[in-house]
């Protein structure tokens, strides 16, 4: 069975805590008869927690909350995620920048998705989770 990563990304401060909250919605999901195993982590700091997390899987579902003002959930594309330059602390990476970290250093599983959380994520949750699936 393939392992697909569910990465809840956020914080406890107010308004940061969608992708942790929804990953939290989706404790039983992958459904047992899609042929993926899912492994869920909860990230609070992505530089350092998320990409011991990637290594362990064959696909990643990233769970995080758009910029404030965003309204509609949706799947973002790979090359969206890829275009952070790299500098500072490990401390200070967000997602774009671990993901334009992991790709060089051969991290990056062969598929991985995002799925930007925004004021409708818990009306369309399911929904999106499954359209990336598909693309997995």
């Amino acid at each position: 069975m393939r392992r697909l990563l569910l990465a809840g990304i956020g914080s406890h401060h107010p308004g940061d805590r969608a992708g942790w909250q929804a990953l939290k919605r989706l404790e039983e999901w992958p459904p047992a008869d899609s042929g993926w195993e899912g492994v869920h982590r909860r990230i609070l700091h992505p530089g350092l927690d998320l990409l011991p997390a990637l290594r362990e899987v064959d696909a990643a579902l990233l769970l995080d909350a758009l910029p404030p003002g965003a309204t509609a959930s949706r799947l973002l594309r790979d090359h969206d995620l890829l275009t952070a330059p790299v500098t500072g602390s490990a401390h200070a990476l967000g997602v774009s920048e671990a993901l334009a970290l992991a790709q060089p250093l051969g991290l990056l599983p062969p598929r991985l998705v995002l799925l930007g959380l925004g004021n409708d994520w818990e009306a369309c949750l399911l929904r999106l989770a499954q359209q990336a699936l598909q693309r997995m």
